[in-house]
């Protein structure tokens, strides 16, 4: 696979494919990769980060261990990031507050541990971050009070996170959806949160 340098697109979806090669790095003109709903395994290979171009990647649904790799950082084009689905472990790269051209981020269902990145404030296109299912604790930082005017849909249900969510609901003005757990505290908020 890596001998096609010209290849913009490639679609392996809902296949039973076991593992993604590390010669996928060397696609260097590569835009669109898609390989949802098979039985990739093993870990994603670092070598994803040698593609530059790459604006859309989608991995959920399959069964890549390990962390998510830092190196997807360095794509700088990228605007859909797919992880969901996966049996990722450790913690979120704060090398991904570096996608400034990153609009959905999903990360949900997986092992995910530690607190969320406070580089991910970054991320000034973001209208959408999925965190839900995964073993992630902490605090929300304080940070992400810079999604408030811009932030669309936040999902954060079924962790472990502690405190309060004023930096990030209050004035919240293009919020449309949000999800957390009941323990979670919002004392600007007129409602209930989450599914309490």
């Amino acid at each position: 696979i890596g001998a096609l340098t010209q290849l913009v697109s490639l679609v392996l979806n809902e296949n039973r494919l076991d593992f993604l090669p590390s010669e996928i790095g060397s696609c260097s003109t590569l835009e669109f990769l898609y390989a949802f709903d098979n039985a990739l395994g093993k870990t994603i290979p670092t070598e994803i980060g040698n593609v530059k171009y790459l604006k859309q990647l989608g991995l959920d649904r399959n069964a890549f261990t390990g962390s998510i790799p830092s190196q997807i950082g360095s794509i700088k084009s990228l605007v859909f990031l797919y992880l969901n689905q996966n049996r990722l472990t450790n913690a979120i790269p704060s090398e991904l507050g570096a996608l400034s051209n990153l609009i959905k981020l999903e990360l949900s269902s997986n092992h995910l541990t530690s607190t969320i990145p406070a580089e991910l404030s970054n991320l000034n296109l973001l209208r959408t971050i999925n965190l839900t299912d995964n073993l992630l604790t902490g605090s929300i930082p304080s940070s992400l009070d810079l999604w408030r005017k811009r932030i669309r849909a936040v999902y954060l249900g079924s962790n472990n996170f502690t405190g309060g969510l004023e930096n990030l609901l209050c004035d919240a003005t293009s919020l449309t959806q949000f999800e957390a757990d009941c323990d979670l505290v919002c004392n600007c908020c007129a409602t209930r949160l989450g599914n309490c």
